[in-house]
């Protein structure tokens, strides 16, 4: 008789129906067999009832006379007893189920049910010549057993290797597929498993080479790389061999692009904001002046240049980053010397900056209305004068305060005898030597009986020598007054021509 299962032809001879088992013998059935040469697959179909299961043994035998054992010594010695139909099963080579694992147990009835690999290999039976009479032998061990073959088939097929198989998703050619995704493929017909490979160009397994998944259609690969392009190849097999020469298909993942705001530029002490976008999660670093870290757009109050870095990420960890550079506009005062006020003699405030192109414009207040727009002020009363100075260039400002103290009851010092100045009378050029002096920063300062200033200059607390240009002063008398923490000395010194 000859069955057609969907690819496979089915060839089926039936080999007995109700036979009585021959109690401590050997019950032999027997058919003709006509198959053509191409068959490849044998599966024995058996149903028998019996007492006692654990001494029955069935063997087949060719034309040519090769035997092969399908069961034998089935169960434990003490499944004794089982009645009813105790064998009810499918042997075949593309079982699951070992004969190992067959044996182990007697359980309900059926005590042998469902389908399990035979004792010997069938597939490797089915070769040569196969035509002629076959004869199936069962035989009982031990007396005092009833049984009866009531089916007994042997079924001999046309195998192929199964289709090759392609994915439900993600589809072929989806895009931004997220990273924790499961692969699923569609059912090949005749395939007991598959085999799944991952690479970067079609049919390469550089990802994941040949990894056999079993029976099931579908994959976790535990996390796929963001922004990658994979290639999946599916290739389903069975006992017979894989599918050949299947396509792969293709899919790309999830990514984050970040954009950031663009470098700025800020005045110090300004705010700007910082933002991103690409993402669902923004890191900021380094946290430096930031009001949030950890926001899409964040608040930066600078003190100095920094290059900020925001990681943007999504939900499944996929990310990137971007950066801004942030530069500060700083008007750099310096506060040279601060001559505190006595009661014959005004103070002043001497100030220094970073104005190399001299375009600061400077603006001081202070007590009783004063005013004044130049760097360095004069002839000030005691009290504390602000100095606001802008930078056209960038409009940024800053600002300063500097007190001026009454000094009436600070001792006056009188002439610098740990100074050595000279000559004196100068013509010329006139030199300041500190031999005796402690090294502490002070101003000079020179000027002429009426008070004016002509020169000043900032000693640097390691500078021994000062060299002061007097050439192009008139000849007379000068006061050569040295500033120091909270004291004042002069000396008198003449100029010459």
């Amino acid at each position: 008789m000859i069955m057609s299962f969907g690819v496979q032809a089915q060839y089926v001879f039936d080999f007995t129906s109700g036979s009585v088992l021959i109690d401590q013998g050997t019950r032999t059935l027997e058919s003709n067999v006509e198959v053509p040469e191409t068959v490849n697959k044998l599966t024995v179909q058996v149903d028998i009832s019996h007492t006692w299961v654990h001494d029955l043994e069935m063997t087949l035998v060719r034309p040519d006379g090769q035997r092969l054992t399908v069961f034998r010594n089935l169960g434990k010695e003490d499944c004794f007893g089982c009645g009813g139909d105790d064998i009810v099963i499918k042997f075949l080579d593309a079982s699951t189920k070992s004969y190992s694992e067959l044996n182990q147990s007697c359980g309900d009835l059926p005590a042998y049910g469902g389908e399990s690999k035979a004792f010997e290999e069938l597939d490797a039976f089915v070769t040569g010549s196969l035509n002629g009479t076959w004869y199936i032998e069962i035989k009982d061990h031990w007396p005092f057993e009833e049984g009866m073959a009531n089916d007994v088939k042997l079924e001999f097929g046309e195998y192929e290797e199964p289709k090759c198989s392609s994915l439900i998703f993600p589809a072929n050619g989806d895009n931004h597929v997220a990273i924790n995704s499961l692969i699923s493929w569609n059912e090949s017909e005749l395939a007991t498993g598959y085999f799944i490979s991952l690479g970067s160009a079609p049919g390469s397994t550089d990802f994941m080479a040949k990894n056999d998944v079993g029976a099931v259609t579908e994959f976790n690969p535990d996390a796929l790389f963001c922004g990658t392009d994979y290639y999946v190849t599916i290739a389903p097999y069975n006992i017979y061999g894989e599918a050949i020469g299947c396509d792969s298909d293709y899919f790309s993942t999830e990514f984050v692009e970040a954009a950031c705001s663009g470098d700025v530029t800020v005045c110090l002490g300004e705010q700007t904001v910082l933002s991103a976008t690409g993402g669902s999660n923004y890191q900021w670093l380094p946290e430096t002046y930031l009001a949030d870290a950890f926001g899409q757009s964040t608040v930066c109050t600078p003190e100095d240049n920094l290059i900020y870095e925001v990681i943007v990420s999504n939900e499944n960890g996929c990310m990137d980053s971007c950066f801004i550079d942030v530069k500060i506009e700083k008007i750099v005062l310096t506060i040279d010397s601060v001559y505190h006020a006595r009661t014959d003699l005004p103070g002043f405030i001497l100030i220094s900056s970073d104005d190399v192109n001299g375009n600061y414009v400077y603006n001081w207040s202070g007590p009783n209305g004063f005013t004044a727009n130049t760097q360095d002020i004069y002839n000030l009363a005691v009290g504390c004068y602000t100095l606001k100075v802008l930078d056209p260039q960038t409009d940024c400002t800053t600002e300063i305060e500097v007190c001026v103290d009454d000094l009436t009851d600070v001792p006056f010092f009188g002439e610098l005898k740990d100074i050595l100045i000279y000559p004196n009378p100068a013509k010329g050029k006139m030199i300041i030597d500190f031999f005796g002096s402690k090294k502490e920063p002070c101003t000079l300062i020179l000027s002429d009986l009426s008070g004016k200033i002509v020169y000043k200059i900032v000693r640097d607390e390691n500078q021994q020598k000062l060299n002061i240009p007097i050439a192009d002063y008139s000849p007379g008398f000068y006061v050569l007054q040295l500033i120091s923490a909270n004291q004042l000395r002069n000396q008198i010194i003449e100029i010459v021509k």
